[in-house]
């Protein structure tokens, strides 16, 4: 072979190398392209849209007026970014100049150290809300997201880590902040910031919980539902009753009428006596339940005495009350000691029954105040308490003597001056104005509306229940005002 031969054969090589090379490098551009996350002009894509666009961008080999036409193809269509990009005509002098435009609208460092710090606060803001409970690993992985995003900004944890220190401790919940305040007694790195100490327990945390469902995996009861699942979930017309079980007894005098937080029994005990009995009980200080020690309640109660978070009957500024013994409740409804009558027939309660109890609002001369109803089209005439008239300074209209037909045929003559009662709704949207007879007591203390999954129901409904006790801002429990049927039927049909 001549050297001119030789020496076209090897030209031919090398163009066949150059040619081969250039499909190459288009075929992965290509490939590149089609794997590049599309950028819409949301500011949380534009560190992933970049972070893939950017090999493209550094790329020599590829023309610049190929690499804008790959730009216009990773962005989405319709939207801010494809728009904008468009906005140049397709030169390779306008690639740079649709790329600072991108990064000028969308890329910005400020703008984006901005964007991940109101991440964080949103964050901290959903996890203090009671509706959204999320689980610490997913927690982890949000809160670690931002800080990764914040330190490819530029945004270092040894300058900004007193700013984003409280961002990243209000994320947690209640349990997880005493278990890293312990850790943080025990463990003093002084040579690391606080925010990589907690994101460090964090991590160990998010680990020891995998190491712990592992373990747990194929020899935890779990595994096995014939033994897990001895517990069937309680159905929706369940939850309607509310049977008295051992643990719904009074903490202090055993009885099932009341709740512990209403007995009047520990109205005249002091508050010694008080802790004493829940002690021997192995109840809550705080919320009268057993299972748990006052430090570990997690009950939101505020006292309104003393603002302090407990009940009413356990406010140390509480002084006993004297008992007189007419306080008793009575098992008959018979004429009492002073002579007077309860005006429902069984001065008995069963917490088995949901009566028809509301909250309202009562107005007077001294604004208003909110007492519990009853609604009882058994009653022909309408009542309410001596204590309720005397705080809302209601001014008699006329007395009238009555007769009271109680169950098993006893009559009671009474003398109840009539009053012009003014109510409304809960929620203050309903007002209206009846007659009703003063009584010394309506009834005993009734139970409250117990919450259970039949709650959630109604109010998906649009039902709402007033007398529960999320919605009770005093302690009394008594029935002041009971509406009879003179006045429930013009209620209900003027409501509905």
């Amino acid at each position: 072979m001549n050297p001119a031969d030789l020496d076209a054969e090897t030209f031919a090589a090398d163009e066949y190398n150059k040619k081969f090379k250039r499909i190459n490098i288009i075929f992965k551009s290509k490939i590149a392209v089609i794997g590049t996350k599309k950028f819409g002009g949301e500011i949380k894509d534009w560190l992933p849209f970049w972070g893939q666009f950017s090999k493209i961008d550094s790329d020599p080999n590829i023309d610049e007026a190929d690499k804008l036409q790959y730009l216009i193809q990773a962005t989405l269509p319709s939207t801010r970014a494809r728009e904008l990009v468009e906005s140049f005509p397709p030169s390779k002098e306008n690639y740079h100049k649709a790329i600072d435009s991108l990064k000028s609208r969308f890329g910005q460092d400020d703008l984006l150290v901005e964007f991940y710090v109101r991440e964080l606060l949103k964050l901290t803001i959903s996890m203090n809300s009671r509706d959204q409970k999320v689980k610490l690993p997913t927690l982890y992985d949000r809160i670690e997201t931002q800080l990764r995003a914040l330190e490819s900004l530029g945004v270092t944890t040894e300058k900004y880590a007193a700013m984003l220190f409280p961002l990243v401790e209000s994320c947690l919940s209640e349990e997880v902040l005493r278990a890293w305040q312990r850790n943080n007694s025990f463990n003093d790195k002084k040579e690391e910031s606080r925010l990589e100490n907690l994101m460090q327990f964090l991590k160990n945390e998010v680990e020891g919980e995998e190491r712990i469902n592992l373990a747990m995996k194929g020899f935890s009861v779990k595994d096995n539902p014939k033994i897990y699942s001895l517990k069937k979930p309680m159905h929706t017309a369940a939850g309607l009753f509310a049977g008295s079980q051992s643990s719904s007894n009074c903490a202090f005098c055993n009885e099932k009428n009341h709740e512990s937080k209403n007995c009047k029994l520990a109205l005249n005990l002091d508050l010694q006596e008080k802790t004493t009995l829940l002690a021997k009980k192995k109840c809550c200080y705080r919320c009268f339940k057993t299972g748990h020690m006052v430090r570990q309640c997690t009950n939101k109660i505020k006292c309104s005495q003393c603002q302090r978070r407990h009940y009413n009957v356990m406010c140390p500024e509480l002084k006993p009350v004297v008992s007189t013994g007419s306080d008793k409740l009575v098992d008959k409804a018979v004429e009492n000691s002073n002579g007077k009558f309860n005006t429902l027939a069984n001065p008995t309660c069963s917490a088995d029954v949901l009566l028809q109890t509301l909250v309202v609002y009562l107005y007077g001369n001294d604004g208003s105040f909110p007492v519990r109803a009853l609604i009882d089209t058994g009653s022909q005439k309408s009542y309410i308490t001596k204590e309720a008239v005397s705080k809302m300074s209601y001014e008699p209209i006329r007395a009238e003597d009555m007769i009271h037909n109680l169950f098993g045929g006893v009559e009671s003559k009474q003398k109840h001056h009539l009053y012009k009662v003014y109510a409304s709704s809960f929620q203050k949207d309903y007002h209206c104005s009846f007659e009703a007879y003063d009584q010394e007591k309506i009834c005993i203390d009734i139970p409250t509306a117990i919450s259970g999954p039949w709650t959630k129901e109604i109010e998906k409904k649009g039902i709402f229940l007033s007398d529960k006790e999320a919605c009770l801002d005093y302690s009394a429990s008594s029935v002041h005002l009971l509406i009879g049927a003179d006045i429930a039927g013009k209620l209900l049909l003027e409501k509905s």
